[in-house]
């Protein structure tokens, strides 16, 4: 009985974000049942930059389902119209805020999603967020979810000095923090907690890369978490299927990092791609 479904969802810049996803494929249901479709379209509060890798379409899933870069540097309403089909299209009515707000209205922050809830945290988000295909934990349930790295066999004074030689507008301090969720729930975990200098000079996905190789070259302890029985993506081939691949749609990071690999090849071999 809809005549009209609003969507106003703030998407945060990266393809594993599942709001653009959830929306396109609520459009797909809407054009089926004749309903319109109005997307309040917000910024994208990372910008115009793109960065990543591209989609495997063999690991297309619900954190995968656009054919975008990993770091798209689109609106959810530049997305909408990207993923919209003629019948989509001619359903949708996309409003700006620029056209309510004006341009030169600075919104205040307002987090997107309960885990990032500080600008600080989206900054990091495309790097850490690859973080919950590994035995790591990125944060979740604690005071600084995407801020920080913790697990039982961390190396906090390795890993600290590490960062300290990259070329990066963050520091990093040493800590113990007390996830409420995930798999060390309820567990003092050694922890090194990421303090900004200048946000809006960090690259996450360019950390978070760099971060990775740090801990898989010293801790053999570094695993990555297996994809569970009966959930997709299904790429359809004899190979084993871990959750990393899924949440940034291809394979080549664990394939890379497994090899020996370091994030300067790595990020290069992404922006020849």
């Amino acid at each position: 009985d809809l005549d009209t479904v609003l969507i106003d969802l703030r998407d945060v810049g990266v393809r594993c974000f599942t709001y653009a996803a959830t929306a396109a494929r609520l459009i797909d249901v809407a054009v089926e049942a004749n309903i319109d479709i109005v997307v309040c379209d917000r910024p994208n509060p990372l910008g115009a930059r793109s960065a990543g890798p591209s989609l495997d379409p063999a690991l297309r899933s619900l954190v995968a389902w656009l054919d975008v870069p990993f770091v798209h540097g689109r609106t959810i309403g530049e997305l909408l119209k990207l993923a919209a089909d003629d019948a989509g299209l001619a359903r949708i009515k996309i409003v700006s805020a620029d056209d309510v707000l004006g341009s030169d209205v600075a919104e205040d922050w307002v987090p997107p999603s309960p885990a990032l809830d500080h600008p600080h945290s989206l900054r990091l988000y495309p790097g850490l967020v690859l973080l919950e295909g590994t035995n790591l934990c990125e944060g979740r349930g604690t005071p600084v979810p995407f801020r920080s790295v913790s697990a039982p066999w961390l190396d906090t004074a390795a890993l600290i000095n590490d960062i300290g030689g990259w070329k990066t507008p963050l520091s990093a301090s040493e800590g113990t923090l007390v996830p409420t969720t995930g798999r060390y729930a309820g567990k003092a975990l050694p922890a090194v907690i990421f303090n900004f200098k200048d946000a809006s000079d960090v690259d996450g996905l360019a950390f978070g890369i760099n971060l990775l190789c740090a801990i898989v070259r010293r801790h053999p302890q570094f695993e990555w978490t297996r994809m569970p029985e009966g959930l997709n993506p299904d790429p359809g081939d004899d190979e084993e299927r871990f959750v990393v691949d899924a949440l940034l749609g291809c394979r080549t990071l664990r394939k890379a990092l497994t090899e020996g690999d370091d994030a300067a090849t790595i990020l290069k071999r992404w922006q020849c791609g």
